[in-house]
């Protein structure tokens, strides 16, 4: 027992000297200076044992206006350096300090002499009010959070509906088989960025967990956000979340289906498939469908033979509409991609495609503009272009070109103009550069898979990069330029050492090794003997004084024997070294013949290692 109390001693007092302070280099960024040093001084204090940070927002226009970092913890902040002074880049500030913590955790919660043991209460009641604090403040926080995350979630998702081939049945009816498509926007992934970026400041550390649990006997709360772990303390902050979730997912049918004078359209379920849970907390990147839905729309031949376009968007977008029209008489909210969808997609790929094929044949450029799409409720067609920017010239002309390719009809509902507005907007620039790729035996290259899949031969390729990037959005064009290969002078590298030639000409495939022993070994062997010859021949004119000698003419014959197997050695060892020049010359003549059917294959921009149109 003794022996126990005194680990127990000797360990908290080492932990009170250890622990006593710590000192360690963090960044921090932020809108502001202030923000950036407030945001470092926040992170030293996560790095500390038993802190706890948390967010008070205040929220103005839906609008995040200040960010105030406030620090309940068990230790406080002694000093701080400036290691790299505050600087702004691209509207952000970045600051990086030397930050000293003084740690008070429960090192002191154990203190003793002898078989005493005395419980430092006032630093555990202060620690238990501290989390106690936390636990309220931490629920304050999430329903801040969620409550500014709110209007994000209005319009989670966007709905797509395709028709399939229409069937008459009973000669009265029409089947029109239907799949929708449910996909997540951008505003489902801010939400988690958001909503993850915060709760990460609060989370419990495993410090805190295990305090909590084990000392104050208090229940933790694991959840998990994208397949990640976050631990809460309020039991409420978790149902918070839930609930806010659950908001996502229900939206998943919040949709409605119309025709073109917007009368509802009612579908017969089938199928369904939900790629979203309750309770499970993902926020897919955009463009993941969550849900697919498959029915049928049935309606009579005369509704059919009237029916000219099929429009589905969110029961919101439709309060919208209605609204709209009640209080002006038109439908100013609906879109030009709505009512026209197919027209607009026709614009807009056309227009991605002369994109396309502008920065293929210019190897730097940049253009913007922003087509605005307007048609007045006369069916007069008033778009416009603005925001022009082009690197050369003669891109605007192609550009309006382009637009002037498609023909853009007036919208209508139920046989009526409508006034609608939309707009494209392009802002896209592209630069080349080239880069080389060493194709070889057993590379290990992320284009490696692409050569052999084209069982191109090994060798020195020349790679043309287009990195396009369109409103934000990367893509990489990579294409093979040149080839170059290793010729018959890759002999001289077998001239100075069997057998490197050979790895070199073949590019690792065969490694040389053999070779080089088959020259080296009757060399070596070579040697010996000549070496035993010379011994011989002393031996035989100068015979030692010895009872068990040889005779003189005994020294000679095996002076001579062993002269001729040094000739035959060097002459084999010679054979091999003469055979592998000659085998890496006659690859190395083979290799410039594949190089030019190569080449030839090259012009013909045959070999395109990526292609990623715009989309």
């Amino acid at each position: 027992m003794k022996k126990i109390i005194f680990f127990i001693l000797f360990f908290f007092t080492t932990q009170e000297k250890v622990l006593a302070q710590l000192t360690t280099t963090v960044g921090g960024n932020g809108k502001t200076c202030s923000e950036a040093r407030n945001d470092a001084l926040s992170n030293a204090i996560n790095k500390a044992y038993g802190s706890l940070i948390y967010s008070t927002t205040e929220i103005k226009n839906d609008k995040l206006i200040s960010d105030e970092i406030n620090m309940l913890t068990s230790g406080n902040i002694l000093n701080y350096e400036e290691i790299t002074p505050c600087s702004e880049s691209n509207g952000k500030w970045y600051i990086q300090l030397s930050v000293t913590v003084s740690q008070t955790k429960l090192k002191n919660f154990i203190e003793g002499k002898g078989k005493s043991v005395g419980i430092s209460g006032e630093l555990l009641k202060q620690k238990s009010d501290q989390d106690v604090a936390a636990t309220i403040s931490e629920l304050a926080i999430i329903k801040s959070l969620l409550f500014q995350l709110d209007s994000l979630i209005s319009d989670p998702f966007d709905y797509e509906i395709s028709i399939g081939n229409v069937t008459i049945k009973d000669g009265k009816s029409c089947d029109l088989p239907a799949e929708i498509s449910i996909k997540s926007n951008i505003n489902t992934f801010n939400t988690y960025l958001n909503l993850s970026k915060e709760i990460e400041k609060i989370a419990l550390n495993k410090t805190d967990q295990v305090f909590r649990s084990v000392t104050l006997n208090e229940l933790n709360y694991p959840f998990e956000i994208n397949n990640k772990e976050y631990i809460l303390r309020n039991k409420e902050s978790l149902e918070q979340i839930k609930v806010f979730y659950s908001k996502i997912t229900s939206k998943l049918d919040d949709y409605i289906v119309v025709d073109g004078c917007l009368n509802e359209m009612y579908l017969e379920e089938k199928n369904k498939v939900t790629n979203l849970k309750e309770n499970i907390f993902f926020f897919p990147e955009p463009g993941f469908i969550a849900k697919i839905i498959y029915g049928n729309y049935t309606t009579t031949i005369d509704e059919m033979g009237s029916l000219e376009r099929i429009n589905i968007f969110s029961n919101t977008k439709a309060k919208e509409y209605k609204n709209e029209k009640l209080l002006t008489g038109e439908l100013n909210l609906l879109k030009y991609s709505e009512t026209n969808p197919l027209e607009f997609m026709g614009l807009e790929n056309n227009l991605l495609k002369t994109l396309d094929d502008l920065s293929r044949e210019k190897e730097v450029g940049e253009i913007g503009v922003v087509y605005n799409i307007y048609f007045s409720k006369e069916g007069v067609n008033k778009s416009s272009i603005q925001n022009l920017i082009f690197s050369q010239n003669n891109y605007q002309q192609i550009i309006e070109k382009s637009i002037n390719q498609i023909k853009l009809n007036p919208s209508k509902l139920c046989g009526s103009f409508i006034k609608t507005t939309d707009s494209i907007k392009l802002n896209y620039k592209w630069k080349t550069y080239s880069s080389k790729f060493i194709f070889q035996h057993e590379s290990t290259s992320n284009y490696s898979q692409y050569f052999n899949n084209e069982n191109l031969p090994y060798g020195k390729y020349f790679l043309t990069v287009k990195e396009k990037e369109l409103n934000n959005n990367k893509f990489n064009d990579i294409f093979i330029s040149n080839y170059q290969t290793r010729g018959p002078f890759t002999a001289l590298y077998s001239v100075v050492l069997p057998g490197w030639g050979t790895r070199r000409v073949t590019f690792n495939k065969n490694n040389g090794w053999f070779r080089f022993g088959l020259v080296v070994a009757p060399l070596a062997i070579s040697i010996l003997n000549k070496v035993g010859s010379i011994m011989a021949y002393n031996n035989a004119i100068n015979p030692p004084n010895s009872p068990t000698a040889q005779t003189s003419s005994s020294y000679f014959k095996d002076s001579q024997e062993m002269n001729k197997n040094s000739l035959i050695w060097a002459g084999i060892g010679a054979a091999f070294y003469v055979f592998d020049i000659v085998w890496v010359i006659g690859k190395g003549f083979g290799n410039m013949s594949e190089k030019e059917k190569i080449k030839d294959k090259i012009k013909t921009s045959e070999f395109q290692i990526q292609t990623q149109p715009l989309k």
